[in-house]
């Protein structure tokens, strides 16, 4: 593939389709969350936000990592987001994250900005770390592919199953005030 500046860039071949499908429930709106290592930990609800440019880690779950070392940079600004709300970072740490099994892995080291707000994910991952792992999503089929070690396709299939979860935790206090609205609304209240 060649950029608009004449560079050329690489990437393993990806294919998505229904042979590269997993179980899922479907219809569905679900956001893509995976798991991933984080540091010497497997961390759970990590959100992948194409629309973010940048990695937030909350700290109620840097607070459980064990890892040496976990100084966190101080920052002296505020960033937008959560709901067109300002969130005041307590800093920025780098920290490796591994994409994929030992078998088809990507490891990196990332900078996350620490958040201290109520979320019910622990790490939203944006553009930048997408972009450096060569990732490619697939939201209908709650997959994420990017380009391993070994200079071939890896691929992390989304958790439903969390999603939802993660989903009900954070419509709980709308629902008492009568805001929620949507099909995912009807279905949760349906038993999901």
């Amino acid at each position: 593939m060649t950029t608009g500046s004449g560079r050329t860039v690489s990437v393993p071949t990806m294919t998505f389709g229904a042979a590269e499908g997993h179980y899922m429930e479907i219809p569905h709106d679900d956001p893509l969350v995976i798991k991933l290592k984080v540091a010497s930990e497997l961390v759970r609800k990590i959100l992948i936000d194409t629309g973010s440019s940048a990695n937030i880690k909350t700290w109620e779950c840097l607070q459980r990592l064990k890892y040496p070392g976990r100084d966190i940079i101080p920052l002296v600004h505020l960033h937008p987001g959560f709901g067109g709300q300002t969130v005041n970072t307590l800093g920025m740490i780098r920290l490796s994250l591994r994409f994929g099994d030992k078998a088809k892995s990507k490891s990196i080291e990332v900078d996350f900005l620490v958040v201290d707000v109520p979320t019910t994910y622990n790490v939203i991952l944006g553009r930048s770390t997408l972009h450096r792992v060569k990732a490619v999503t697939a939201p209908y089929l709650l997959q994420i592919q990017y380009e391993a070690d070994d200079d071939m396709m890896g691929k992390i299939f989304g958790d439903q199953c969390t999603d939802h979860k993660c989903y009900i935790v954070s419509i709980r206090p709308l629902v008492g005030s009568g805001q929620a609205e949507g099909p995912r609304h009807q279905e949760t209240s349906s038993g999901r």
